[in-house]
């Protein structure tokens, strides 16, 4: 998009008896307000930087340093089933909890996720690939894979600072985690969501 800054007009009305001018009023010459003008292009920045990191979260994440792991995790990748959306991630190598959510999209889809604080997106062309989806209060972030249609990983309106990974969408090898399996009623959405206590699975560590 293009975003034109102009600077504000304001013309300054002068009596007659001041300037010795037949008329009542007349018109100076305009004058700019820099200050204005100043101002003004400040606020487009900052909203063109708002836009921008908007558009970025639903696009490509990268969440924290996907070098650094605790001693009990792991890195893993989720793929879709054509393999053209995929993302490494690391957790826990010794045991998970996956979601089985009931509300009307997960439903329809059988999903079951797990959180993750830490993903980076492996396919080069990620945003051509996927198509976003979005509805209800629009906080989840699903991009769905324009070719074989799954979802492997999105931004679950449940934890917004972190991932949802759909588990059949990871083969976690011989030696993978153990699966703890948990029911999240999406159906009475508020009254689970404090229930479980799924908001804390991507809290942030205090410094």
């Amino acid at each position: 998009f293009l975003i034109k800054a102009k600077s504000r007009v304001s013309s300054v009305l002068v009596p007659s008896a001041i300037s010795h001018q037949p008329s009542a009023f007349h018109h100076r010459r305009p004058a700019y307000d820099h200050h204005v003008c100043t101002v003004t292009i400040i606020c487009l920045v900052r909203s063109f930087n708002h836009i921008f990191a908007m558009s970025s979260s639903i696009s490509c994440p990268v969440v924290n340093d996907l070098n650094v792991a605790n001693s009990d995790e792991s890195e893993y990748t989720a793929r879709c089933h054509c393999g053209k959306v995929e993302a490494s991630f690391w957790c826990s190598n010794e045991k998970i909890t996956a979601w089985d959510c009931n509300c009307s999209d997960c439903s329809m889809r059988g999903n079951v996720h797990f959180m993750v604080t830490r993903l980076r997106v492996i396919s080069p062309n990620y945003l051509d690939e996927t198509t976003l989806y979005e509805w209800g209060t629009k906080t989840a972030k699903r991009r769905f894979c324009k070719t074989c249609g799954i979802l492997p990983f999105y931004t679950p309106r449940s934890n917004p600072n972190g991932f949802g990974v759909t588990l059949k969408c990871v083969d976690f090898g011989a030696n993978g985690p153990d699966v703890e399996m948990k029911h999240y009623d999406g159906v009475n959405w508020e009254k689970s969501y404090s229930k479980t206590g799924i908001a804390e699975e991507t809290a942030l560590e205090p410094n």
